[in-house]
């Protein structure tokens, strides 16, 4: 048995992973987040202020079962996939006040990514990172706090940058969690292995498992 990960800050979103999302008949314009993540989201990251979130939120849908909720003034965002189970019966209608009862199809969030370098995003404030992860922590740190990535790849013979993925990350502080195990994935800016394990990172990505 894989023994437990012990950190003392998990984050202030990762509790959300898991979370319902729901969009209406209209489109995914209509993506009514659940409740409570939404709420985290505004306090941790807007400071209670709900008109900044609605501000600063993007919705984009990559074909017809994946959508991203978009923050790219804060640097990070939300991954969606449908959620079929529900989807696939008709007699389910998403349970959430905000949507009114409306029929519609139901999300679930699936994957929160992180960026620090990246064109198209600000740099994420470091108090959202998760799993005690700085802005700053090097890839050789993430192995040894996680021990080896069961996947990793790029380099300069695949002309991309380095990567590192950990499937499963069984977690000793899961009481707020939706999920109980977590992945992790993290891209570094650099292609080369030689150097890589002291780069930084340009994103991570934190996912169900």
């Amino acid at each position: 048995m894989q023994p437990s990960i012990s950190v003392s800050n998990l984050g202030p979103l990762i509790g959300i992973l898991g979370s319902n999302a729901f969009v209406g008949v209209t489109g995914t314009a209509s993506l009514v987040l659940d409740g409570s993540a939404k709420d985290i989201i505004v306090k941790s990251v807007f400071h209670n202020q709900e008109e900044d979130y609605k501000r600063e939120s993007e919705i984009k849908a990559y074909g017809s079962n994946t959508i991203y909720l978009i923050f790219r003034k804060y640097g990070f965002s939300l991954c969606f996939d449908a959620n079929d189970s529900v989807n696939n019966n008709s007699e389910e209608v998403f349970d959430a006040t905000s949507n009114n009862g409306q029929r519609g199809r139901q999300f679930v969030l699936d994957a929160i990514e992180f960026y620090a370098i990246d064109k198209n995003y600000s740099t994420v404030d470091a108090h959202l990172l998760p799993l005690d992860i700085k802005l700053d922590t090097p890839p050789d740190q993430l192995v040894a706090t996680f021990g080896e990535p069961d996947g990793k790849g790029g380099g300069i013979k695949q002309s991309m940058d380095l990567w590192m993925r950990w499937d499963s990350l069984p977690l000793d502080m899961v009481q707020n969690l939706t999920t109980k195990k977590i992945g992790l994935e993290v891209q570094i800016d650099d292609r080369s292995w030689d150097t890589g394990s002291k780069s930084r990172w340009k994103s991570l990505t934190i996912f169900r498992s």
